[in-house]
């Protein structure tokens, strides 16, 4: 859009072809910094690809997402629920929610983070508590004060400003190209649906054939497409893609080139539009094509075991129990390959979904790992170099991520102050880093005898003069286990607000050596922030709260304090048929019933 900076000096960003009857893909080079929708693209990593694919291409490096708008939950979104959100996206190649943020020696920078959205804050007319509510209640998520969550927000805005830091470093790598003609993007559904290429671990995007012709960056050298973008490794041509007379004339090109062509599942014949020369072209051009040796046709299933029987290879060989997404930034500049790993467990309850596995890299040099939550960076102990190949195991639980960084200008001799006495570098690393939560602990204690003052966040008793202000009152409980707020008393279902949990335990929990110690919450429902004996902890990851604790344990009595704070959703439910924004009445349903606190075990670990 030059307009803008003709007239402006001003870049241009818009969600291109929303809800047009246009070719998505065909499109999205056109704007600076082009747009998706998280509620538009419903979560979908492969819609997400779609979209990012033709922006890689043109070089945007920013493509962003209007991220956070859900249905039916404009007071009942959690804050791991919107970083859910983030990791799906940022594994489907969108980088920018909107943050800015750089990178130190060993922690990351950051300024500012916007998450969707924030309503007007002050009394609005014919307004009820909580508080003027976008699109009549329909749509989440009413950040701001009138949250009980809001004094917590920065743990989550800060991880997400550094995992967009990694997301717009460098350029992103991908391995595969899929072919993709529409003229219309109504709904935005996967166009690959098995999972054999995710359970291995390849990336992939799609293209039109208009990119191919239109982008500059649409060539092969030594046999890889796009080798100063996405440096895709083959181009996927599928027996159902719609094709056109410009994108077969490229195809010959690359074909011709050295580009790896894979026709799976049949020759595809659909032209798009009316034309009879073109179909006869088109035809005759994939049948000479098929007699190229770097063209391959492979069957429509298990496209993955097609494409290594080939001799390709993803740049991230996944082996692990569940899927794991990963996103490839290769920052020359900085001589640093940064890749983002995630555990995708949408189908699974809270504190489940948790995955066993290791990742191959198709790169060497010193692993990190970036630890989003603290800013902080730490070596990785253990790994394995060989053939220019770096494989490194990893425990994540559901739904978590991790980042590692890649060195490429620092030898195994920089890890060598890390590590225990008595190894010395060579080209195994298997020493452990001694507090991670899957080392085995020496013993291990329960905490009990909770103590819990909640907080709770009610409306007022005129909810149309107080609009934005809860009542807010105190109740204090005696805990022998942790539950939900809800199982405790029938009179905190539908109370919403912060929870202030008190206990103590006995330190050593054993005798004998003892080396250190964790705290495990589990996993989180909201926010959870943490004091041991007056210290505060480092945000902790929501998916498995684990903290190393062994510089605030002392001998005898240590106490342990953990705020969590909830969404108002409890609170509104038993007002929601009164409840109004501009004078419309809520016009979503009833928010269904959460279960607020801390609801897993807490345990001490002694190593």
């Amino acid at each position: 859009m030059n307009w803008t900076k003709e007239s402006l000096d001003a870049q241009y960003s818009a969600q291109v072809v929303y809800n047009l009857p246009m070719d998505m893909l065909a499109n999205v080079p056109a704007v600076n910094a082009p747009e998706c929708e998280s509620l538009g693209f419903n979560h979908v990593i492969d819609a997400y690809r779609q979209f990012a694919g033709p922006a890689n291409l043109a070089g945007k490096r920013i493509i962003s997402s209007e991220l956070g708008a859900q249905r039916n939950e404009a007071y009942s979104q959690t804050l791991p629920e919107l970083i859910w959100d983030v990791k799906r996206s940022i594994v489907g190649s969108v980088n920018n929610f909107v943050s800015e943020a750089s990178l130190g020696d060993s922690l990351f920078k950051l300024t500012n983070q916007v998450y969707h959205a924030y309503p007007f804050s002050g009394s609005y007319p014919n307004t009820t508590w909580p508080g003027f509510t976008t699109f009549a209640y329909r749509f989440s998520n009413m950040h701001g004060p009138r949250q009980p969550t809001w004094e917590y927000y920065d743990d989550f805005m800060n991880w997400t400003a550094r995992v967009q830091y990694i997301g717009q470093s460098g350029i992103p790598k991908i391995d595969l190209a899929f072919w993709l003609k529409k003229n219309e993007f109504f709904d935005k559904d996967s166009q690959y649906r098995p999972n054999d290429l995710a359970a291995d671990g390849w990336s992939y995007e799609y293209l039109s054939p208009d990119n191919l012709v239109a982008e500059p960056e649409a060539y092969v050298s030594d046999g890889v497409f796009a080798p100063a973008r996405q440096a895709f490794k083959a181009l996927v041509l599928r027996g159902n893609d719609t094709l056109t007379v410009a994108g077969v004339e490229k195809l010959t090109q690359y074909a011709h080139e050295g580009l790896p062509i894979v026709i799976s599942g049949g020759t595809p014949f659909n032209l798009s539009g009316y034309n009879v020369s073109g179909t006869s072209y088109v035809k005759s051009a994939l049948a000479a094509l098929t007699t190229l040796e770097n063209v391959h046709e492979v069957p429509a299933e298990n496209l993955s075991a097609s494409l290594q029987s080939l001799g390709l290879t993803p740049r991230t060989k996944v082996d692990a129990d569940r899927i794991w997404y990963t996103y490839w930034r290769e920052d020359k500049q900085a001589s640093k390959t940064y890749v983002f790993v995630y555990n995708d467990a949408w189908d699974s309850e809270l504190g489940l979904g948790g995955s066993n596995g290791s990742v191959t890299f198709e790169t060497t040099g010193l692993p990190y790992f970036y630890d989003a939550w603290t800013g902080e960076t730490r070596p990785v102990r253990d790994f394995q170099q060989t053939n220019g190949c770096t494989t490194i195991p990893l425990i994540l639980a559901g739904n978590q991520s991790t980042i590692i960084g890649f060195h490429h200008n620092e030898s195994a001799v920089s890890h060598e102050h890390h590590k225990p006495r008595g190894l010395s570098a060579n080209t195994r690393h298997d020493w452990a880093e001694p507090f991670q939560a899957s080392s085995p602990a020496k013993s291990q204690q329960t905490l009990s005898s909770w103590t819990l003052t909640i907080e709770s966040w009610t409306a007022p008793q005129d909810i149309y003069a107080d609009q934005t202000q809860s009542a807010k009152s105190n109740s204090t409980w005696e805990l022998s286990s942790l539950e939900p707020w809800n199982g405790i008393s029938d009179s905190l279902f539908n109370v919403s607000g912060r929870g202030f949990y008190n206990t103590t335990f006995s330190w050593p929990l054993a005798e004998g050596d003892c080396e250190g110690a964790v705290l495990d919450l589990g996993a989180i429902v909201n926010t959870a922030r943490v004091w041991v004996n007056g210290h505060q902890l480092p945000p902790l990851d929501p998916t498995h709260a684990v903290a190393d604790i062994s510089g605030y344990v002392r001998d005898g009595d240590n106490e342990v304090i953990v705020v969590v704070a909830t969404t108002l959703g409890n609170a509104v439910r038993p007002h929601w048929g009164e409840l109004r924004s501009s004078g419309t009445l809520a016009l979503g349903p009833l928010p269904p019933a959460q279960a607020y606190g801390l609801v897993s075990e807490v345990l001490v670990k002694q190593y």
